[in-house]
């Protein structure tokens, strides 16, 4: 996206029929595997079918010129009072360093306030290829929070990033 180019945005649920565009997305990244890409797919299936319940999984996007250009998943962890979980957040290779994925985290943000959160944990790779999910959690305020050690596998360490709302 040029900067120069003016776009209409607007950040909203993800629908059923924004699921091809999502896969596209996902793939289109270049970061995920299979698994991983079929893990995502399997989310948004289970928020389809679950009518987006805010105690499952909620997608949202960013939409420019109403296509789909980024998206996000979160929900509410298992078993905890008011602790959510960021799942992923992806946007198009073309919509990078566009804005697109700080304003989707400042919605989360908005949702998370809404919905009475005490905190949100984003869980990331090491790998350096990682390494914009790193600096875009920082950036919206998220702290480091922990780290365990080859994880994923070896050298793959797991690295949990939290925030907290008051």
């Amino acid at each position: 996206m040029r900067s120069n180019e003016a776009v209409s945005l607007s950040i909203h649920y993800v629908q059923r029929n924004d699921r091809e565009r999502l896969h596209e997305i996902l793939v289109n990244a270049g970061v995920f595997n299979t698994d991983e890409i079929n893990c995502a797919m399997e989310l948004f299936d289970v928020y389809i079918l679950k009518g987006m319940n805010p105690n499952e999984y909620i997608f949202r996007g960013a939409f420019c010129d109403q296509q789909l250009r980024a998206f996000l998943c979160f929900g509410k962890a298992t078993l905890s009072d008011c602790l959510y979980d960021l799942y992923w957040i992806v946007t198009d290779p073309l919509y990078q360093q566009s804005g697109l994925a700080i304003t989707l985290m400042e919605d989360v943000d908005q949702c998370m306030r809404g919905l009475g959160a005490r905190k949100i944990l984003a869980e990331t790779s090491s790998k350096p290829i990682y390494e914009k999910a790193h600096r875009l959690y920082s950036k919206c305020g998220y702290r480091r929070a922990a780290l365990i050690r080859d994880y994923y596998a070896v050298g793959d360490d797991l690295v949990i990033y939290e925030k907290e709302y008051h």
